[in-house]
């Protein structure tokens, strides 16, 4: 037993648990008016993911090579590549009811990954003329419109049951936001309905996003149950694995754990 070993890696667990707590916590406060909270929500979940799953590779490692851990060399090799990291870690399973229904929670991911390499510094790298990826946010804003159309039933129920509102405050408000899109909105109204999508478009996505943590979360219990591995990381992430309904995914507000 090595207890440095075992501290550290308790540690790097802690990390990775709970910057996905925190990035789906800020992911479901993102709107129009809290822009902050998606470049929050970006961060934090492209580095919580990706130190779980390499979490996931450490410890498959362990469980196989009598509890030595793989080398830098190993570790660095798999970079910030989600997507890739993802297609690492699943073959560590036989179970493959687990990766059932996740196309849109792999775009959700793709996205993540492509923040990750790419588009983390893509505003200084706009404003500074270096090459251009597609801003982040507008990239995001389309992912929203896709969840919109596949739920565009019960937006327009939200959407009714506010209009009494929105026509009050319309005539007697005036603002100025710029939307995900970059469009100025200087109505009221537009303003209020653009935060409602969000706060019900972002619980969906919050839904998808789970889907993919929770694949890894099963992984990694399965991995440390087999070799019988100490220490062991799964509690850490086993509140993502519990029995929520979809409307509880969907309208819970915080995903961390005091």
């Amino acid at each position: 037993m090595n207890t440095l070993h075992d501290s550290l890696l308790i540690k790097e667990g802690y990390l990775a648990s709970t910057s996905i707590g925190y990035g789906l916590t800020s992911l479901k406060k993102a709107g129009i008016q809290s822009k902050g909270e998606y470049y929050q929500a970006f961060f934090l979940l492209s580095i919580g993911l990706e130190r779980m799953m390499k979490l996931i590779i450490i410890q498959n490692h362990r469980g196989k090579n009598n509890y030595t851990f793989p080398d830098n060399k190993t570790m660095r090799s798999y970079s910030h590549n989600l997507l890739e990291l993802f297609n690492s870690v699943v073959e560590f399973t036989t179970d493959k009811k687990l990766l059932k229904n996740v196309e849109i929670s792999m775009k959700l991911l793709k996205f993540l990954s492509e923040f990750a390499m790419s588009d983390r510094y893509y505003n200084i790298d706009y404003l500074t003329g270096r090459r251009m990826t597609e801003d982040p946010l507008i990239q995001w804003a389309n992912i929203q419109d896709e969840l919109l159309n596949r739920y565009v039933s019960t937006i327009k129920k939200r959407k009714k049951k506010n209009d009494c509102l929105k026509e009050i405050l319309n005539e007697n408000s005036y603002v100025i936001v710029y939307s995900e899109k970059n469009k100025l909105v200087k109505d009221a109204k537009e303003l209020i309905e653009e935060t409602d999508k969000a706060q019900l478009v972002q619980g969906y996505a919050v839904y998808y996003l789970l889907q993919i943590i929770r694949v890894l979360a099963t992984i990694i219990e399965d991995i440390e149950y087999e070799y019988n591995l100490y220490p062991c990381l799964r509690e850490l992430f086993e509140h993502y694995n519990y029995d929520y309904s979809k409307a509880e995914i969907i309208n819970k507000k915080k995903w961390t754990i005091s």
